[in-house]
């Protein structure tokens, strides 16, 4: 097992070095990454435009590489990472060892952990931050740890703080308490509060700033919904559905090298446990619901990257709900396969970058 995990250290370190290469055939940093070095620049605690997370992390980065725009297209990858690993830690809560590992590479062959990831904004931060929130608040459930609580708590806010969608996870996780019973205990633990309180503490600060700039974020969240957007009555249909497609084409190379390896293996059976499912599905659903509803009931056009981070659970989600008798040389052929869509998205980026290297976002 030891050696399959340091084989898929491998796999994912290759694919961040790739994706820390490949962008410098661009000639400038792509837009959003300016304005985020740029917001980070002032120490400014909110813009008209996103909370102020993102900017600290740009600015911060920034200075340690010596102000090199090259070298901070690492900047990302290393996101990734710190996503990928937290992914990791909250599917060994859920799976046996091997289908851990493969729940995690399984990310590799989502367009949102490569190709999309390479322009540094709020989006690839919530790749980083999202795993670890989950992680934290199901292990803060199921052991009660102060540790655990606090975490969640730190974690909650920095959601928050770098985008307001980061609540949406928040939404998801508190629709698992109500509908699983064993957690409505939370509602009497005091180290529960505790975590929103430090949740809270954390977003005075910008709360205030928000007030006293007379929330002029609210102005870019309303142009974003209105941008294009349809006259006729089916945009309440056309909009939602064609979110999910563009979700589920996203993840396309991930879910059908998933089921040709599920289709060659022999089902078995992991220990019935009912709040495991409810939370799974809760992180992993309800996120990308709640866009399509919101959207199904006013009408407004969604954005495909507003759902950047809510894609984490899918491959823990797969071999949960789809469990299979994974052996050792399956994991690792999966790997494999799953790099080789890192490195097939970063010959297209490379592609594109030769043909538009000043493009806004490739």
């Amino acid at each position: 097992m030891k050696l399959l995990q340091k084989k898929y250290l491998l796999f994912f370190l290759v694919s961040a070095v790739v994706w820390a290469v490949v962008p410098t055939l661009r000639h400038s940093l792509p837009l959003d990454t300016q304005e985020a070095l740029v917001w980070g620049k002032f120490c400014l605690w909110g813009t008209t435009k996103h909370p102020p997370f993102s900017g600290w992390i740009a600015w911060s980065f920034y200075n340690l590489i010596g102000h090199t725009d090259k070298l901070f297209y690492a900047l990302s990858p290393v996101c990734v990472l710190l996503g990928l690993w937290g992914i990791y830690k909250l599917a060994k809560c859920f799976l046996p060892p091997l289908s851990a590992l493969m729940a995690t590479a399984f990310q590799l062959g989502i367009i949102f952990y490569t190709f999309s990831a390479v322009e540094f904004n709020v989006n690839v931060i919530s790749i980083a931050l999202w795993p670890w929130t989950a992680y934290f608040f199901w292990q803060a459930y199921k052991k009660d740890k102060f540790k655990n609580w606090l975490l969640f708590g730190v974690f909650m806010a920095l959601n928050i703080l770098n985008k307001y969608v980061g609540s949406v996870l928040g939404i998801a996780l508190f629709t698992f308490i109500l509908l699983n019973k064993k957690a409505w205990k939370i509602f009497k633990n005091p180290k529960a509060y505790l975590a929103g309180i430090v949740c809270a503490l954390l977003l005075i600060p910008h709360l205030l700033w928000l007030y006293d700039n007379n929330f002029e974020m609210l102005n870019y969240i309303g142009s974003r919904n209105n941008a294009g957007k349809m006259k006729s009555v089916f945009r309440h249909i056309f909009y939602p559905v064609k979110f999910l497609f563009a979700q589920i084409l996203f993840a396309l190379p991930a879910g059908l090298t998933f089921c040709l390896f599920a289709r060659k293996t022999e089902k078995t059976r992991l220990p019935k446990n009912k709040e495991k499912k409810i939370f799974l599905l809760c992180v992993g659903i309800i996120p990308t619901a709640f866009w399509m509803i919101s959207s199904l009931i006013s009408g407004n056009a969604l954005k495909d990257m507003w759902n950047f981070p809510s894609l984490f659970a899918w491959g823990i989600i797969a071999f949960y709900f789809f469990p299979r008798g994974w052996t050792s040389t399956k994991c690792q052929k999966f790997g494999r396969i799953m790099l080789g869509w890192s490195l097939v998205f970063a010959l297209g980026y490379a592609a594109q970058c030769l043909i538009s290297p000043d493009r806004k976002s490739v």
